[in-house]
């Protein structure tokens, strides 16, 4: 189960960092595929698709979690 959740977070990660700026579509891509074993063609489609607004802060997360 810690292993599904520590994959997840990573997922997360590379999809926030990918929309909020941090990291470029090809640095993106190829961590996602090797995370997932999709194709790197459908991660590329996926990461595009993704609208920023999409993207909640891992802060505000936490924030509702403790109320």
């Amino acid at each position: 189960m810690t292993d599904r959740i520590n994959s997840a977070k990573i997922l997360v990660q590379i999809v926030h960092d990918y929309k909020m700026g941090k990291t470029n579509l090809y640095a993106a891509q190829k961590h996602l595929a090797a995370q997932t074993k999709m194709t790197s063609d459908i991660v590329k489609r996926f990461l595009r698709n993704m609208k920023p607004s999409n993207i909640t802060p891992f802060s505000s997360i936490k924030q509702e979690k403790k109320q």
